[in-house]
């Protein structure tokens, strides 16, 4: 089963200092070093949150079913 990990960065403040943020996320084989890029996302100053999630059979198919993968 394939892996997604996701994270959200701080991109800026408006003008009452609310943080303007912005979700990304990643797909990862079984065989891919998830851990090694989540160990990076942890050491960026702009991120806010991570984090790793199991993509289960049939639960997404559009990420199972993906050319990122």
């Amino acid at each position: 089963m394939p892996y997604v990990l996701f994270w959200t960065t701080i991109e800026g403040r408006d003008k009452d200092f609310v943080p303007k943020l912005r979700d990304d996320y990643r797909i990862f084989r079984d065989s891919d070093p998830i851990m090694l890029e989540a160990d990076k996302l942890a050491r960026r100053e702009d991120v806010n949150s991570w984090g790793v999630a199991k993509i289960e059979a049939a639960s997404e198919p559009q990420w199972t079913n993906n050319k990122l993968l």
